[in-house]
């Protein structure tokens, strides 16, 4: 959509897209780090992160900007192991747990992905980039809500009583 200057980034980006499904699970250990007083823990696991993941990118220069989305995308997800692990010990949650909680978010992006590609194959190459950007966004977000509401309904009930009796206090 964007032309031809873009067309180097497509795979780093694609790469990247990868690598936000495991960002976007662990985004709040840190939190329940600090909110458990476990201030020396996240910063021994940040100065590990630290440590770790530059030397992950110097490896992946060696394959130029998709090697070093792949040092991000393969790299992060090993530096969240131990977060995971301690943040499991913190709460007593059992793994099983913690990945239960994960599956709706994982099953629906699995479902978008898979319809995602069919469509883009089935398009008409005659629609313009932006066209087509927007049927493959627009059928996205309506497998998103099918699989949520489909699959896990009532764990979406859940949330949304929380929210509604949230906003109407």
């Amino acid at each position: 959509m964007l032309g031809p200057r873009w067309e180097a980034v497509i795979l780093p980006l694609r790469i990247l897209c990868l690598s936000m499904a495991c960002h976007n699970s662990q985004v709040l250990i840190s939190h329940v780090l600090l909110w458990t007083g476990r201030f020396r823990a996240n910063m021994w696991l940040d100065l590990l992160s630290l440590a770790f993941l530059p030397t992950c990118f110097y490896v992946g220069l060696n394959w130029g900007v998709p090697g070093v989305a792949w040092a991000w995308a393969l790299g992060f997800p090993l530096i969240v192991v131990p977060k995971v692990i301690v943040m499991n010990r913190i709460l007593d949650l059992r793994l099983t747990d913690y990945l239960s909680a994960l599956r709706p978010a994982l099953s629906a992006c699995t479902a978008v992905s898979a319809v995602v590609l069919l469509v883009r194959a089935g398009l008409p190459v005659s629609w313009s980039p932006g066209e087509r950007l927007a049927m493959q966004a627009s059928v996205a977000d309506l497998i998103y809500l099918a699989v949520l509401l489909d699959i896990f309904r009532p764990r979406v009930e859940v949330i949304y009583k929380v929210f509604w009796v949230a906003a109407k206090s």
